[in-house]
């Protein structure tokens, strides 16, 4: 059976929904616990926190 490739939308939709656990030892070493991906803003999550 031949499966159709995903499109870039599907693909981005399913890590978009995806429930991703933060385990404590996690955001003690600095993940964020929101999963928000501050490598793709021009921001860094410190200088928005403290706007």
């Amino acid at each position: 059976m031949w499966k159709r490739k995903k499109t870039s939308v599907e693909i981005d939709y399913y890590y978009m929904t995806k429930v991703m656990d933060t385990f404590y030892d996690q955001a003690r070493s600095g993940k964020d616990v929101q999963v928000i991906p501050w490598g793709k803003f021009n921001i860094i999550s410190e200088s928005y926190r403290r706007t």
